[in-house]
């Protein structure tokens, strides 16, 4: 495995440096191996692709892997690292490179870090790092415009794994780590709720059905509204997390309330409030609106 340094430095000393790993451009046979569950080292972000979305082609394309990458600790937060990951896109497509990605364990805050600098999730893993007890994630920036398409199948694939299976293989995931993973993609989906739905959520917001019972309607509309990348207005996030632990996880109240370290009546008027802007958001009903 070939491994390249990169730097970032001032007049007298480095702030910035990354590791970098050349990956991709997989003959045949190892494209094959891993398709077919096979182990080998290197290749990590083209393994994943083909194992988990089975896209073939994205073993041929070549990209870097950032292995690493550190700002000097008194000068952090200050857009340095942003700027490293620039420079190294913009060399990567200036040899011709069809990506650059990342893999890591799941931290809201390094999390946050890539997909403010237009880096991807693609993939994550469905089995959790005993040892430090995050899911490691994957990260793509596509560059040429094979790695756009597969990086757009491959982010909508996740998203559709997400939402289909937090409440089973990703049970013990952290909501925010859900929530970031899912707004990180422009993925988008109609999702459309049947009158019946409508009424048990209206319902529910009325006052006159409680959550159990109008569970199924509620799961739709937070299905809807995390799948519609294309509206301009979102509700609060720690309200997204609420519905990500509750809807989508099926977590038990209490748990809602210890994982996000919020009260009971926090998280069920998060969720309240949170369900009656959407279904006024979508549909123009309110508590006001007759049955």
């Amino acid at each position: 495995v070939h491994h390249i340094i990169r730097v970032l430095s001032s007049s007298s000393y480095y702030v910035s440096v990354a590791q970098l790993s050349e990956e991709g451009g997989m003959d045949d046979d190892k494209v094959e191996l891993a398709i077919n569950g096979g182990i080998f080292d290197g290749d990590l972000i083209p393994d994943r692709v083909i194992k988990h979305v089975r896209i073939k082609e994205f073993g041929k394309l070549h990209g870097w892997r950032v292995v690493r990458i550190a700002t000097a600790q008194e000068i952090q937060d200050k857009g340095l690292g942003s700027e490293m990951l620039r420079m190294i896109i913009e060399e990567a497509g200036d040899n011709g490179l069809d990506w650059v990605g990342s893999s890591f364990m799941g931290d809201p805050k390094v999390l946050r870090f890539w997909i403010k600098n237009g880096f991807i999730p693609v993939h994550v893993s469905p089995k959790r790092n005993e040892k430090l007890g995050d899911f490691p994630v994957v990260v793509v920036k596509p560059i040429s415009e094979k790695a756009k398409k597969i990086v757009s199948i491959a982010a909508t694939v996740l998203k559709e794994k997400l939402l289909n299976t937090l409440h089973d293989v990703y049970f013990n995931m952290n909501p925010e780590i859900a929530r970031l993973l899912i707004n990180g993609t422009t993925a988008h989906k109609e999702i459309d709720i049947n009158p019946i739905y409508l009424d048990k959520i209206l319902a529910f917001v009325k006052g006159t059905s409680p959550y159990e019972s109008s569970a199924d309607g509620i799961h739709m509309l937070v299905l809807k509204y995390f799948w519609d990348s294309k509206r301009k207005w979102s509700i609060m996030p720690d309200e997204e997390d609420f519905l990500i632990a509750k809807v989508i996880q099926g977590k038990p109240w209490g748990n809602v309330s210890a994982v996000l370290s919020s009260s009971r009546s926090q998280v069920t008027e998060g969720i309240y409030t949170s369900v009656a802007e959407m279904l006024n958001r979508y549909y123009v009903l309110t508590i006001d609106s007759p049955l």
